[in-house]
């Protein structure tokens, strides 16, 4: 844990009067804090659009814990109560298990449907959903909106957020696992909304995986690829190529140049990336720490071994069908 106990308990103490305030001070020196706008003042730029009524705004900052540790505290929080919680959600697969065997799996999905939508809209997620377009094969415009486990996950942070004030984070800074005991749990309004929401979401996140609603780029393994690309979107033209061009890489066992040659042709092929060879060498070496200096270009029949190559990643690119999702539509742009 890279925050329990980063905080010398000392220089709290040594504070007369200890406000929050205070404490968010300390915070900040150390580096821990964030120092942004307040949320009064970000309303306002929106408003105006950073238009020359900009200089008229009053600035207000605001210290805040960064996203790391609000994700790292929420875990700590989750694996000291999760006992209170863990056998409802047993309970819950058991009885859904035992109410609905022998059911024929399509009519099993369309129950487990109506279950997800049931527990989602139990939780009065309310948000405004983005809407984007993408460009059918039959050249028909279709319409998509961000699916449920986007605003899912984006409520479910903003309840984590909601969980680690600087009241409650002290404590785990500097070390202090104690106070986290069954008054505090009791007493704290916000704990036991982050483990009920906690609770659902895993629920919710597991019955869409095993009747796969929509796809999971939120909560599964897919996410950290899914951000990874927005760090190479002047290399790749979209979320599906980045997704081709890394699963084909990792796939081979004794990685050689050849192989990254070949590649690259069948991406300038299909229009997957920019035509620029330095920035994918770049790319190669810093995400799969191969050695590299130049790609080679080859003509047909020039090099056979290229040829079948080419060949076989052409087939895959073209079975390579990854459902689009929400996160894709938004990080094509």
């Amino acid at each position: 844990m890279k925050y329990y106990g980063i905080l010398d308990p000392e220089e709290i103490n040594k504070i007369e009067d200890l406000t929050i305030g205070d404490i968010e001070n300390v915070l900040h020196e150390k580096d821990i804090y964030h120092n942004v706008f307040s949320q009064e003042t970000f309303e306002k730029l929106l408003k105006v659009n950073f238009t020359p009524d900009f200089e008229e705004i009053e600035i207000k900052t605001q210290f805040v814990p960064p996203i790391d540790l609000i994700n790292e505290f929420n875990d700590f929080i989750y694996n000291t109560y999760k006992h209170k919680f863990i056998k409802s959600k047993s309970q819950y697969f058991t009885d859904f298990n035992e109410t609905f065997y022998g059911y024929e799996y399509f009519d099993l999905r369309k129950v487990a449907l109506e279950e997800f939508n049931e527990i989602y809209k139990s939780l009065n997620i309310l948000q405004v959903s983005m809407v984007a377009e993408s460009i059918s094969v039959n050249g028909i415009s279709h319409t998509h909106s961000t699916g449920k486990l986007f605003k899912l996950h984006t409520y479910h942070h903003q309840v984590k957020k909601k969980l680690a004030t600087t009241e409650n984070l002290t404590s785990y800074l500097t070390g202090d696992s104690s106070y986290y005991d069954a008054t505090f749990f009791s007493e704290s309004v916000e704990t036991q909304d982050a483990m009920y929401i906690e609770l659902m979401a895993q629920i919710l996140v597991e019955i869409n995986d095993k009747y796969q609603f929509e796809e999971d780029l939120y909560y599964s393994k897919k996410t950290s690829e899914a951000f990874k690309y927005k760090d190479f979107d002047t290399i790749f033209k979209n979320l599906k190529s980045y997704r081709f061009t890394n699963s084909t890489l990792v796939n081979y066992k004794n990685l050689k140049r050849s192989h990254i040659e070949s590649l690259y042709q069948v991406l300038l092929e299909f229009d997957l990336i920019t035509d620029n060879k330095k920035n994918f060498i770049d790319f190669i070496k810093d995400q799969y720490k191969f050695k590299l200096t130049k790609i080679a270009t080859f003509i047909p029949k020039e090099n056979l071994q290229n040829d079948k190559r080419v060949g076989a990643l052409r087939q895959r690119w073209l079975n390579f069908d990854v459902p689009k999702s929400n996160l894709d539509l938004f990080f094509d742009f």
